[in-house]
């Protein structure tokens, strides 16, 4: 290994601006800037740097574009370069680019092809060259690879031993000419197991024959590299360093390059390349995994202004030093991030914000290198072949054995996605199952004399400095925005959302069986089948005061599972409960029946009232649901920190109370959904008996978890019997571990503001409390919110004095007819904190103490002040 000596031709205490000074009055030449980085650098120079004399950009003709029509268009004409127009004004932008000279020339080409009358000009003028023009193309063929990345960099070397005095030149490699070596990466150029110039002579010999070139030969050529991008770049160092004469030489090796994270517009890039090509693919839903080394494996991925800033800072740095200089240009030394931690960052965005041209709901994962089942085989790749290839191929079969025209046509599509995923997937394979931490030490000098020169802001390149969930929504929507080139997106503030207030979503796109595979991919958690429950003599027939909440909602089998009793066991208890047998006795007395006659009326008031939850039931309207929300609704946006602080909560087996925001109908059954998706146990839903006249609604809301109580308590000659038996029958669902739903605001609110709460269901989930049947109550506030309501028609008769309608079956479908063909945009669900009920108490009583003590010590000291007061005035008297 070479080692290759750091240079500082800079004293650190000048204080001097070091990078405006270098290149003030200077000319400067750069290459590739048609392409992504190149765009970038240009566009730096001419916004920061204005003082430079002359820039030099190389472009090679088109048949259809000349020079000058490339530099408008492509170069000048990018968004990119918005935000300098608008600046700069059109005049301004104008002087601007009367800088930038348009240079015919080509890297491929001997002398690169540049006029004898250029060439004596920017032999005159330009003392820096920037060499950005590169193939990045992880499967370009060998021979065009070593023409672009080996012969083109020398051929720009060659240019800057002609110059009549070349400062610098700095030439753009890739920190993954270490990708054959795993780990910690120094900034030093390897030497190579074999003789770089002679095997390029070889291969680029006009004899040289090149029908043996196939691509067992170029895997064996290039040996443990990736691919002949990585491999090439390797060489191109190797023989820069060998033949640069008295050339200053630095090399920028930058990581995987995304979108801009500050300037000029945070997120952009022209290109869906590298991790946004691998980030675009699963926002779309074309892929949902990839597999990985190892869970905590860091990935180093670099933001495209960060590269366009260390290349001129090194540049200004390692100016007129007969010297070669390697800065890596990356974060993982320095701000690692995990592969695992960009599904935080990026995931959110694609979840809340889905394409509209989306095969599926965005999801992802990293597959670990477990083998399965004990065959050598990756387990990704089983993942990949069942839920990949397996499916198209059956589909492929169908479609060419009973299929129609349309059939084979979406066959053939897939076939052609198939095989891009495949490639996408094989492209960065090398870069997931492995990590590398690349050496930035070099970089520290010129961060502290950037900062001491005033110039840190500006050509900041800093990971340290790099917000990761920030700049990952900025990406996501760059990708979008100025790559996809969507239309119609929010403007770019309000994109970001901070990590504490994170957002997930739950994708309603149509995918393969997706509706059938939501509702059979995971187990009920609302209730368990009757084998998992203990037999029914060993539950109690009624709830006390010496009840162990544990033993009920704890499984006393050996499956494990957190038991549930079912809708006849709850029916059982409440009905043996001692409330319950006293008020049917005192109903009986005061109509004067006899027992059995009012235990039968009992036992049809709780019929009607309770839940029927059944697993059958919940997945069949689990499907449907879906296929309801997807016409209604874009997607179902939910605070990610909420549901895991939800979660949480049920994991401590404490009873647990949802209080939601009541605005649509579609309030009672959304929580289901949500907590159906996330694997949640499902609540059971208090829900007014207006909708017990609708025989089909109830049918449904009662399979869902809903139980149904009267508007009011005071009615009917029943209402002690009726209160009775409902207050224990919302009591035991507590009790046994049941999660609750109900709306303290007691009816929709018409206005979108919150109304005064009703106290009465409050009052019955507290009592427990009071009573000392539980020991512990969690209340979670719930808002949902909607872009637009469904039933907002009738909040407007309503407030306009018109009469409300009662809900009917007969309503409910004609209204069905135009509601279904409607959007409705999206819904927010916005889980708050946990509010532990003890804690609650404890607090108030605290405080009520606390301020009770304050009270009277103000009081003893008013009373003192008053005496003293007194006292005084005695003795002024005296």
């Amino acid at each position: 290994m070479m080692e290759v000596q750091h240079l500082s031709n800079v004293d650190l205490d000048n204080k001097v601006p070091f990078i405006g000074a270098f290149f003030e009055g200077r000319s400067v030449l750069i290459t590739g800037v048609t392409g992504f980085l190149g765009k970038v650098v240009l566009e730096k120079f001419m916004r920061s740097i204005p003082s430079v004399k002359e820039l030099y950009i190389l472009i090679r003709d088109k048949a259809d574009q000349p020079v000058e029509q490339r530099l408008t268009k492509e170069i000048f004409g990018s968004t990119l370069f918005g935000p300098l127009k608008e600046k700069c004004g059109e005049e301004g932008f104008k002087k601007l680019c009367e800088k930038v000279r348009g240079i015919r020339g080509d890297i491929l080409d001997d002398k690169l092809g540049i006029s004898p009358k250029d060439m004596e000009d920017i032999k005159r003028n330009v003392t820096v060259i920037i060499h950005c023009a590169a193939t990045i193309s992880f499967s370009e063929p060998i021979i065009d690879a070593l023409n672009q990345n080996v012969l083109g960099s020398l051929r720009v070397l060659e240019l800057a031993k002609e110059l009549d005095h070349c400062s610098i030149f700095t030439q753009v490699s890739t920190a993954y000419v270490s990708a054959d070596k795993a780990g910690f990466v120094n900034e030093t150029i390897r030497s190579l197991p074999f003789d770089a110039e002679s095997l390029v002579q070889r291969l680029l010999d006009p004899d040289f024959d090149k029908s043996i070139l196939t691509d067992s030969f170029t895997n064996d050529l290039i040996g443990s590299h990736p691919n002949t991008y990585t491999f090439t770049k390797s060489i191109s160092e190797v023989l820069l360093l060998k033949h640069r004469g008295q050339i200053p030489l630095a090399i920028g090796r930058p990581t995987i390059i995304n979108g801009c994270a500050n300037d000029p517009i945070p997120g952009w890039t022209d290109s869906i390349s590298a991790a946004g090509a691998l980030y675009a693919a699963y926002g779309a839903g074309v892929i949902h995994s990839l597999p990985i080394g190892n869970i905590d494996d860091v990935t180093d991925q670099v933001p495209v202004d960060f590269v366009s800033n260390a290349l001129i800072a090194m540049s200004a740095y390692c100016a007129d030093q007969n010297k070669v200089s390697i800065y890596h240009i990356g974060t993982s030394h320095l701000n690692p991030l995990k592969w695992t931690q960009v599904l935080n960052w990026i995931l959110p965005y694609w979840q809340t914000r889905p394409p509209k041209r989306a095969l599926g709901r965005p999801s992802f994962e990293f597959i670990p290198p477990n083998s399965y089942a004990r065959i050598n085989i990756p387990m990704y790749d089983v993942r990949h072949f069942l839920s990949f290839s397996l499916p198209i191929s059956m589909w492929r079969w169908y479609a060419n054995s009973f299929g129609g025209s349309r059939q084979r046509k979406q066959i053939g599509m897939l076939d052609k996605l198939m095989v891009k995923v495949d490639k996408l997937i094989s492209t960065f394979r090398h870069f997931t199952e492995n990590s590398w931490t690349f050496s930035m030490n070099n970089s520290e000098p010129i961060f502290e004399l950037m900062e001491r020169s005033g110039e840190l802001k500006e050509f900041d390149y800093d990971p340290r400095h790099l917000d990761w969930p920030k700049y990952g929504f900025a990406y996501a929507y760059g990708l979008r925005k100025y790559a996809i080139r969507e239309k119609g997106l929010s403007p770019r503030i309000g994109d970001y959302i901070p990590p504490e207030l994170g957002n997930t979503g739950l994708h309603l796109k149509r995918g393969v069986f997706s509706d059938i595979k939501f509702a059979l991919k995971n187990p009920i958690h609302l209730i368990q089948s009757p084998s998992s429950l203990p037999p029914p003599s060993s539950l109690p027939p009624s709830i006390d005061s010496n009840t162990n909440i544990s033993s009920l909602i704890t499984s006393a089998s050996t499956t494990g599972k957190k038991r549930f009793p079912s809708p006849a066991e709850v029916k059982a208890r409440v009905f043996a409960s001692e409330r319950v047998q006293t008020a049917i006795k005192n109903h009986a007395k005061q109509k004067n029946q006899s027992i059995e006659s009012i235990e039968s009326y009992t036992r049809e008031m709780l019929d009607v009232i309770s839940a029927e939850a059944s697993e059958g039931t919940l997945r069949t309207l689990a499907w449907a649901f879906r296929k309801i929300y997807r016409r209604l609704y874009t997607n179902v946006v939910i605070n990610e920190v909420g549901i895991a602080a939800v979660r949480a909560e049920f994991k401590k087996n404490v009873p647990i109370v949802l209080l939601p925001t009541h605005r649509s109908y579609i309030d009672f059954l959304i929580l289901s959904y949500i907590f159906y998706s996330f694997e949640v146990p499902l609540p059971h839903i208090a829900a007014g008996n207006d909708f017990l006249n609708m025989v089909f609604v109830r049918w449904i809301f009662k399979k869902a978890g809903a139980f149904f109580m009267r508007r009011s308590f005071k009615s009917g000659d029943d209402q002690d019997l009726y209160k009775a038996v409902f207050s224990e029958y919302m009591q035991t669902l507590i009790i046994v571990g049941f999660p609750l739903e109900f709306f303290l605001e007691g009816t929709r609110s018409r206005t979108g503001k919150t109304m005064q709460p009703k106290l009465g269901l409050l009052g019955l989930v507290t009592d427990l409390y009071w009573e000392r049947k539980i020991e512990e109550i969690v209340f979670i506030p719930v808002n949902i919110s909607y872009e637009k309501l469904v039933d907002a028609s009738g909040h407007v008769r309503e407030m306009m004095g018109g009469e409300k309608k009662k809900p009917t079956l007969s309503g409910l479908l004609s209204a069905a007819k135009w509601v279904l063909s409607l959007d409705f945009g999206r819904i927010q669900v916005q889980f708050g904190n946990p509010i532990s009920f003890r804690n609650f108490i404890h607090t108030y009583h605290i405080n009520n103490k606390l301020n009770s003590n304050i009270n009277k010590n103000e009081k003893n000291i008013n009373n003192n002040n008053n005496n003293n007061n007194n006292n005084n005035n005695n003795n002024n008297n005296n």
